[in-house]
């Protein structure tokens, strides 16, 4: 927070949220240097901590600054409470937790689910000032930098001048027991890793071991200009040679097994410390082993330009700038950049339409595919065995794309392992996977898993290839991005309007690699697949409940008019200001980050939080079959008629074909589809984001407009309207399931043994089994209560 940091980079920084909406920054305050002897900034955590007045001043303005740049959460970095010799005092450890209640108390009284963390040394000389069970209290996670263990500091240490790891896995075991001891669960613990090494003057060359004497830091480095620390892409620099040094063939890292840890000596008496892949992951195995909640990098824009580090720590390729293009490339031609990332998407790839091509005759297929493309993979859809009699039995048709531009490591999804003839199929990659230009199929093939491929009962598969960076786009889509249009996105402030550059370049890569995840599978075996009806977009929570609520609210009364304990809003806010533009909602963010609408009414403050062209990210692709089956369900009406089935049924039963049969199981099939559908990992996410944005304008509505009570409505509303809905559902479908065999069982009692009688009756009872478990809207994750109806 010094001058020379301009308040537009907080701005910047949210702006990432354009490129990926479920994004969450945070700020965090404080650090080493804030806490340094002789400055104006060391004494002030411990001010206002110890003072009431202040406490509240610090936490209105940490709301007001994240709702003015769009941030999500607070982190408290101070270095540290308690500690003499950092200007701390023995009332810190009391006080610090009161800052932490008093910040998650105006956090939760926001309207907005604000985050809260803090950090923690690793070190028991500044811990124990930490009370740490009162503290977890409040915060969602605490972040533990397991790093710069070691450093020239240790020359006035007990420990003394000898070089040793800045960061090593002994030490960090050690360091985690600090916490076991006085019951902090493992998943609340973040583990820090450094991009970079603390490095060290040796006192004597020939000593280059840990334990060597040290005779101070080390010369500063080219770029970071600081003595005793070198930057991640420093050290590569120095290891393989470029733009800063030439490559010294003489040097030889050692990996100390052990401390999970790599050293070396170059130049002499220079020595470093630092971690890569190998050491990464040996960190990481023992983090899972014990269920640490997760990692914290300090820092990214130390890592090279190949993001090696990045890459090393995540297990996979980063897809670098150095790879794609020039910044300025990126900046005047984004479309550039679309071409460039088609490869990794499959952009240019297609399905061969014309006749079955015999798979051993690599020239057939390549001549399939003609010149400049390659086969990644076939389909054998419409290459049965008598099509293939001529083609030595095995043939299919090629996916191809450009050899140039040829992903690896494809494989078909959705086939359900292969077990069985008829197996259920739902066209969904897995994660770190992409779908290559849409191409679907009711059989697959090639190469990875051809001879474990058999034909759809229903649904499809589609074709999936590994991918280096995956976000997900607003509009449900997965697909890669451009994750370093900038060679340092750290310093995205100071392109040139680089936040307008990546909204447009946002815009343009919507329609890249469409993948939809089309779910229509169901639990009937033996029929045939529904025909797709095509695609539409639609609200995982839809708009038509927004009425149900007013009423309940207004009325302060729930389903089957359950009395509560929270006051009825009335009906004269409804009916008088809700279509009405109030002041204060000008000044209320945009819903659903920086580049969302501003409505100035209630009402449209509410609509825009279900999706909207401003607002897509809760906007899911569905097949149209059931979309309007799904919107019926959620308004508590008939998602079929009833009547109409039992019409099928008796049909059915008059007719006793298999395609009498299937017309009728598709009917109800269709429920079937919508609960599947609604157990999806990506609908639960969307469905969640809209609870929570309507939650987050109806406290701006609060604010503008002096109403209480608005946000507990919400909560108490849609819990206990989400369970009516499950009861309803599971009501209807327990009636469509008798309604479709009652007439195959009173032809059964009357003597008549109808053939089809076996395919129907056997799907309604695994149907009926299901019932009681298959619909389960998805669990709240945010912080809304449970539901409560008085007593």
């Amino acid at each position: 927070m010094d001058t020379s940091t301009p308040s537009s980079l907080f701005q910047d920084t949210a702006n990432l949220k354009s490129v990926k909406p479920d994004l969450k920054i945070f700020i965090s305050v404080g650090g080493w240097s804030f806490s340094d002897n002789g400055t104006v900034t060391q004494p002030l955590y411990s001010e206002i901590a110890a003072d009431a007045g202040k406490r509240q001043t610090f936490a209105n303005n940490v709301v007001h600054f994240m709702r003015q740049y769009g941030f999500d959460g607070l982190d408290i970095d101070w270095e540290y409470p308690g500690a003499s010799d950092r200007g701390g005092s023995k009332a810190d450890t009391a006080n610090f937790v009161t800052l932490l209640q008093n910040l998650r108390q105006t956090f939760d009284a926001s309207g907005n689910h604000f985050g809260l963390t803090f950090t923690a040394p690793s070190s028991y000389w500044y811990l124990r000032w930490f009370d740490l069970p009162n503290l977890i209290k409040y915060a969602d996670w605490i972040n533990l930098m397991t790093y710069d263990l070691h450093g020239v500091w240790d020359a006035t240490n007990p420990i003394g001048s000898i070089v040793q790891g800045h960061t090593n896995l002994t030490e960090i075991k050690l360091a985690a027991e600090l916490f076991w001891r006085v019951n902090i669960p493992p998943s609340k613990l973040v583990m820090g890793f450094g991009f970079y090494g603390r490095s060290f003057t040796l006192a004597d060359p020939s000593c280059n071991t840990p334990g060597c004497p040290f005779s101070g830091a080390s010369n500063p480095g080219p770029c970071t200009g600081t003595g005793g620390i070198l930057s991640y892409y420093e050290i590569m620099d120095v290891l393989h040679g470029g733009s800063l040094t030439k490559r010294d063939t003489s040097i030889k890292p050692t990996h100390d097994t052990t401390d999970a840890v790599n050293y070396f000596t170059f130049n002499n008496n220079q020595w470093v410390s630092y971690d890569d892949a190998v050491t990464f992951k040996q960190k990481t195995d023992w983090a899972d082993s014990v269920g640490l909640g997760g990692a914290l990098i300090w820092a990214s824009d130390l890592d090279d330009d190949k993001y090696t580090a990045h890459s090393g720590l995540l297990g996979r390729t980063v897809l670098s700038t150095s790879s794609l293009q020039t910044v300025d490339k990126a900046l005047s031609s984004p479309q550039s950049v679309i071409q460039d990332l088609a490869g990794s998407n499959g952009q240019n790839c297609f399905a061969y339409q014309g006749k079955c091509v015999n798979l051993n005759d690599n020239n057939a297929m390549q001549a399939a595919c003609r010149s400049g493309f390659t086969v990644v993979g076939w389909d054998d859809a419409g290459c049965g065995k008598k099509k293939c009699v001529r083609l030595d039995g095995h043939c299919g048709k090629p996916i191809c794309c450009p050899t140039n531009e040829a992903p690896k490591n494809c494989i078909w999804r959705g086939d359900n392992n292969g077990q069985g003839t008829a197996s259920d199929c739902s066209a969904q990659c897995l994660p770190g996977e992409t779908n290559i230009k849409g191409i679907g199929s009711s059989w697959g093939g090639g190469f990875l898993n051809d001879g474990n491929t058999n034909k759809c009962g229903r649904g499809f598969k589609e074709r999936a290839k590994e991918s280096t960076y995956i976000a997900v786009l607003p509009n449900g889509f997965e697909l890669v991005i451009v994750a370093a249009i900038y060679p340092a996105i750290g310093r995205l402030y100071e392109v040139p309007n680089a936040g307008q550059v990546l909204r447009r370049l946002f815009r343009l890569i919507q329609g890249w690699c469409i993948g939809p995840a089309v779910n229509v599978a169901t639990v009937a075996p033996g029929s045939n697949p529904p025909g797709l009806g095509g695609m539409q977009t639609e609200h995982p929570v839809d708009r038509q409940i927004a009425a149900r609520f007013i009423e309940a609210a207004s009325s302060g009364l729930l389903r089957n008019r359950y009395p509560t304990h929270l006051p009825g809003i009335g009906s004269n806010f409804f009916q008088n200001y809700w279509d009405h533009p109030l002041h204060g909602l000008a000044n209320a963010p945009a819903v659903g980050g920086l580049n969302g609408a501003k409505p100035l009414t209630p009402n449209d403050r509410m609509m825009e939080a279900f999706g909207s062209d401003d607002y897509p990210y809760p906007l899911l692709p569905t097949d149209q079959q059931i979309n309007g089956p799904k919107g019926n369900l959620m308004n508590l009406n008939a998602p079929a008629d009833l009547g109409g089935i039992g019409r099928l049924a008796r049909t059915a039963v008059q007719q006793d074909t298999p395609q009498a049969a299937d017309t009728l199981l598709s009917e109800v099939r269709v429920i079937f589809a919508i609960f599947e559908y609604m157990n999806t990992n990506d609908f639960a996410t969307r469905f969640n984001a809209v609870r929570d944005q309507v939650r987050t304008q109806l406290g701006h509505i609060e604010q503008a407009s002096g109403v209480q009570n608005l946000q507990s409505w919400w909560d108490v509303f849609t819990n206990d309207y989400f369970l009516q809905i499950e009861d309803w559902a599971q009501s209807w479908a327990d009636q469509a399931i008798t309604a479709a065999a009652a007439p195959y069982l009173s032809a059964r009692n009357s003597g008549r043994n109808p053939r089809t009688y076996a395919q129907v009756i056997n799907t309604m009872q695994q149907w009926h089994q299901l019932l009681a478990t298959i619909l389960r809207f998805p669990p709240y994750t945010g912080s809304m209560p449970l539901p409560y109806y008085g007593d």
